[in-house]
């Protein structure tokens, strides 16, 4: 059996990234949000990504529809849970998706393949919410499924095969690689994200460099896509502030100490792209600004040497 169905349980950045990739590989999918405006808003950037990106996915104007009628959004939970694979995509609070497993339980199929896309919790232990934690698993995106190709697929201690199995074949029809992980959260991406963004925090503490040469000189020099602060202010400062207290206490490794640049910006609601400003500024109606373009109006706060 093929997943052939996808319930997205949260329409923010990664849910609707997650809705657009299984559209793409030609499978249903009912996005589910509590917000009617953030659904609105969520089909409304949908459509403007595809039409960006047509010729990169080869579709024609009306191929491009046909994706978009693929995703339905649904106002009733009950609804998005009628599906071969139920994908929850809310922020990372540990007991709000307890709480939301609890009630997904009831209305998904008994054959469904239920994931989260945590990167911070234990799958196990957001299993046992379930009555089949076997069919559970997680599914994590290190970045939007339209940006990133990669998702983790990570077991749970007792993640049956045919729901890993399922898992794989969805990911493989999405057009995503999956990287098989361990269920030791945080997960292989951000054990190794998290350092490299620390390294340009540190770099622009120590007034090393401004943080628009920081992020061209990975760009440029190391060919990487896109720099260490322009990557934070993406996932957002408060995100990359609590997996990094979690790897640093959970491991006992300096390595994860959080960046005294970073908790001020935390503290002073500077949480990057989703706050309107962090490292750089945004316009609420725009894409962030190129770093070459950003340096004017940037405002960075920086920590004494020490």
């Amino acid at each position: 059996m093929d997943v052939q169905s996808v319930g997205v349980i949260g329409a923010g950045f990664i849910g609707r990234g997650v809705a657009m990739a299984a559209a793409l590989g030609g499978m249903r999918v009912q996005l589910y949000d509590t917000s009617e405006d953030v659904l609105e808003r969520s089909l409304l950037h949908m459509g403007q990504r595809l039409a960006a990106r047509a010729r990169h996915y080869g579709l024609t104007a009306g191929e491009m529809e046909e994706v978009l009628r693929r995703i339905r959004t649904v106002s009733r939970l009950e609804s998005a849970c009628a599906a071969d694979l139920v994908i929850e995509a809310i922020p990372e609070e540990f007991e709000a998706k307890r709480a939301l497993w609890r009630e997904i339980d009831k209305y998904a199929p008994a054959q469904a393949v239920l994931a989260t896309t945590t990167s911070t919790f234990s799958i196990t232990e957001l299993s046992g919410a379930t009555s089949r934690p076997e069919w559970f698993l997680g599914l994590h995106f290190p970045q939007p499924p339209t940006s990133s190709r990669v998702v983790e697929v990570v077991r749970g201690y007792v993640t049956c095969e045919e729901a890993h199995e399922l898992a794989l074949r969805f990911c493989k029809r999405a057009g995503l690689t999956p990287i098989q992980t361990i269920d030791v959260p945080p997960f292989l991406v951000q054990r190794l994200l998290i350092p490299f963004i620390h390294e340009g925090i540190r770099a622009l503490q120590e007034g090393v460099a401004t943080a628009q040469d920081i992020d061209e000189a990975m760009r440029l020099a190391l060919q990487h896509p896109i720099g260490p602060l322009q990557l934070a202010d993406r996932m957002g400062l408060d995100h990359v502030l609590a997996i990094s207290e979690k790897l640093a206490r959970e491991t006992g490794d300096s390595r994860y100490l959080p960046p005294r640049l970073l908790r001020q910006m935390v503290r002073a609601g500077k949480l990057g792209r989703k706050s309107g400003e962090g490292f750089y500024v945004y316009d609420e109606d725009e894409p962030a600004a190129p770093a070459s373009a950003a340096s004017d109006s940037m405002r960075v706060e920086r920590s004494p040497l020490g």
